[in-house]
């Protein structure tokens, strides 16, 4: 052979051997490229579904097994997130016609609790939060009813409030909506429909008390998937309590949705509630008798520009 010709034959088995390394170079580094981005979706996939578990807690009211906390406090700004309050048209909402009537004391946005109102406080044995003590007996054995049926275990997670605590909850709210980015008015507006500041809550009275299953602070609105919660509204104006803030209501009392949430006005009066499907007030606008004064600022309107219980704090 030509020693040219022996020459190009080397030059060629000597590129076609580099192009060869080259190609396996190249597929190497595509192969770690796709195990770099799968590595990373992975990563990527983990971390979001931990954000939102970390945001599920933060917003549904943190340690489950804990009950230091009122459900009304801790997990109610789920119910809400970050909407603007709800409004509604001008009502003059009615009190109770016969003063002596103090189970059916109204107390919302626009009727404050009377001044100087007071009340004997006990604490029910089986519940183990203070209540009007006239209506110990009937929260005694409704929650001793409802925990009859097999498989429920429902309790009492806050009662009677001092308005040093109702304010307490008032502002953890407010200061919740501020760290979602909503403005003073806003914020207090929106805690204004969850927990109201001093003088407006129906806690203040001794008459409303928020449920719990068990040891559980579940969710605000995961109260209302349980058999607990279903007694409830089969029997418990058997005992003179009613759902306070049923659902699509909140533009006549100014409070969201709160399933957990009953009220005392007495057996006669809450069986007629119940049948009507009507909240407090409806029925209260609805009695002959009913004392209304002019006020034409709604229940679920914002509330006044001043905190009302400020100095209650």
């Amino acid at each position: 052979m030509d020693p040219y010709d022996r020459f190009n034959n080397q030059l060629s088995e000597d590129e076609y051997r580099r192009r060869q390394a080259a190609k396996a170079k190249r597929r190497k580094k595509r192969r770690m490229q796709r195990i770099a981005l799968l590595a990373a979706f992975a990563v990527a996939a983990l971390l979001l579904v931990l954000g939102i578990v970390a945001i599920f807690r933060a917003i549904f009211g943190g340690d489950k097994n804990s009950k230091s906390q009122s459900v009304s406090s801790s997990s109610a700004p789920a119910s809400i997130s970050v909407a603007q309050p709800t409004s509604g048209p001008g009502i003059s909402w009615p009190v109770a016609p016969d003063p002596s009537l103090w189970s059916l004391i109204l107390v919302n946005g626009q009727r404050p609790l009377p001044e100087g109102y007071d009340y004997e406080t006990a604490v029910i044995t089986n519940v183990g939060h203070k209540v009007d003590v006239r209506i110990a007996d009937q929260l005694k054995n409704m929650v001793a009813a409802c925990n009859a049926v097999e498989g429920n275990s429902l309790s009492v997670i806050s009662g009677a409030r001092s308005a040093a605590t109702q304010n307490e909850k008032y502002q953890y709210l407010v200061e919740y909506f501020k760290g979602q980015g909503q403005d003073d008015a806003a914020a207090q507006a929106m805690a204004w429909q969850i927990d109201p500041p001093a003088g407006y809550s129906e806690h203040e009275t001794g008459l409303a008390v928020d449920f719990v299953t068990g040891t559980v602070n579940e969710p605000a609105q995961a109260f209302a998937e349980t058999p607990e919660f279903a007694w409830l509204v089969e029997h418990a104006h058997e005992y003179g309590f009613i759902l306070r803030y049923p659902s699509e209501k909140e533009h006549i009392t100014g409070i969201l949705v709160q399933p957990y949430h009953f009220r005392y006005v007495g057996v006669e009066e809450a069986t007629a509630i119940k049948e009507a499907g009507i909240c407090l007030e409806e029925y209260l606008a609805a009695l002959p008798e009913a004392d209304s004064a002019p006020d034409s600022q709604p229940a679920g309107s914002t509330p006044p520009a001043s905190d009302p219980g400020a100095d209650a704090a």
